[in-house]
């Protein structure tokens, strides 16, 4: 991938993205390569998404779109002043696509939810988007016009992650009800509302998981485990639904305010996008995989 970039004439000289405050070029070297690192602190941040693909947790394609956002993310920072028309903000951009793509699936999977909905579908985007997006950059390494158009048609084919995680937490929201805490059900609120720029389509709203252990059985079946001397299943719903959603959605709401998208008196910090929202993914998708299959 960095020879590729290289080869298309990025990272080779600093250039301020004026959508970010940070901008202080310095030398790097990485994996052999050396370039200008034009936003240094936004670009080595974006590493943090490869603690998904470090989880026994993460399926074989999330961790590829893990690997790839961590790249994509990188590299467009690195590169500095880019914009959507050029390779390093599509691949920035795309492996966001693809690891939402990713986390929706795995609770979809988990909860027998129907894969195809709002005109994707969820298990094909899943299986192939880490592999299309990285295959189509590899192969369209010597001309920047023809990676443009190349990844903008691959990119066509996938939901905008603001979507996606829309759908997320809406799902999660339905399916946890009052067991959310109603601090983190206003953030949910104004994270789905921000993301949309408050344009909440029907099918967001009325997207649920379709099928969802009983809360109250749940807590029967705990106590009956516990009765019986066995270890609690880090399966359960109540589990779920008190810690790793309201933690998810606290550190997403969190990353969406440093990157801008929510009204806050806090300045923009981009690299605390990454962590942040990387964080919250690495919960959920934890939580997730800890779920009894319905």
């Amino acid at each position: 991938f960095f020879q590729c970039m290289g080869s298309l004439g990025y990272g080779q000289s600093p250039r301020d993205n004026e959508a970010y405050e940070e901008y202080n070029p310095c030398d790097g070297q990485i994996d052999g390569h050396q370039m200008v690192l034009s936003e240094p602190q936004n670009a080595i941040s974006s590493f943090a998404f490869d603690s998904l693909a470090c989880i026994s947790a993460s399926t074989d394609q999330m961790k590829k779109s893990a690997a790839l956002m961590g790249f994509g993310s990188f590299i467009f920072h690195a590169v500095g002043g880019a914009n959507e028309m050029e390779t390093p903000q599509l691949l920035d951009s795309m492996g966001m696509q693809c690891l939402a793509v990713n986390v929706l699936f795995s609770a979809m999977k988990k909860t027998s939810t129907f894969y195809n909905y709002a005109g994707y579908d969820f298990e094909n985007l899943s299986a192939t988007c880490a592999d299309d997006i990285a295959n189509t950059a590899l192969n369209h390494c010597s001309d920047k016009n023809s990676s443009i158009a190349a990844l903008t048609a691959v990119k066509a084919q996938l939901p905008d992650y603001k979507l996606t995680f829309a759908l997320l937490a809406r799902g999660f929201s339905k399916a946890c009800g009052g067991k959310v805490l109603t601090v983190i059900e206003n953030l949910l609120s104004s994270v789905v509302g921000s993301l949309l720029s408050n344009n909440v389509p029907d099918y967001v709203s009325n997207f649920e998981f379709r099928k969802w252990h009983d809360f109250n059985a749940a807590k029967v079946h705990r106590r009956r485990r516990r009765r019986e001397n066995m270890v609690q299943d880090a399966a359960s719903v109540v589990d779920f639904c008190t810690t790793s959603v309201p933690s998810f959605i606290k550190d997403f709401s969190e990353a969406v305010e440093r990157q801008g998208n929510l009204p806050s008196t806090k300045a923009e910090q981009h690299h605390t996008w990454h962590e942040k929202s990387a964080s919250a993914m690495t919960t959920i998708v934890k939580g997730i995989d800890a779920l009894r299959s319905t």
